[in-house]
């Protein structure tokens, strides 16, 4: 569990000076933002205190919405979404592959069991035994809206 405020947790290694527009922009691309602002101190609660916990899919969004806002080249996510339910990971999933790939700023590079997740992909790779048994290139585009549907993700 982060440790600090919501914003301290969110600015962790960037600019303090992070508007507070932006901050709850990165809140709402991982659907967090009403759980924040349901706090009495809403984005400068300190977790961990009054017994302001998140649950573990929570948790993971807030570090997500912080991935969102650095600048990285390349973001990964090695079961980064394992805490939520298919259909909340399918849509952070979207927004920030979207974000990433906007203006060609990086990509994602993403470890998941999840079938689901992979069609977002442009390219996937299969190991299997720690061996790369296949690799193959899908055919949507960065930034597309290719992937899984709700009825995949609830076959799933």
């Amino acid at each position: 569990m982060p440790s600090g405020s919501i914003r301290e947790v969110l600015t962790l290694g960037l600019d303090s000076g992070i508007p507070d527009s932006v901050l709850m922009e990165a809140l709402d691309s991982v659907d967090l933002t009403a759980r924040v602002m349901s706090f009495p101190g809403g984005i400068d609660t300190s977790l961990g205190a009054n017994n302001v916990e998140l649950s573990a899919g929570e948790t993971q969004k807030l570090l997500l919405a912080r991935a969102a806002l650095a600048h990285y080249d390349l973001l990964i996510l090695d079961e980064a979404l394992s805490s939520l339910d298919s259909a909340t990971a399918l849509m952070i999933l979207r927004r920030l592959k979207d974000t990433f790939c906007r203006g060609n700023r990086g990509g994602v590079l993403l470890v998941t069991h999840r079938e689901s997740e992979v069609a977002l992909m442009d390219e996937y790779y299969t190991l299997e035994n720690g061996e790369l048994r296949s690799a193959e290139t899908l055919k949507h585009p960065c930034g597309s809206s290719g992937g899984a549907t709700q009825a995949e993700v609830a076959g799933e």
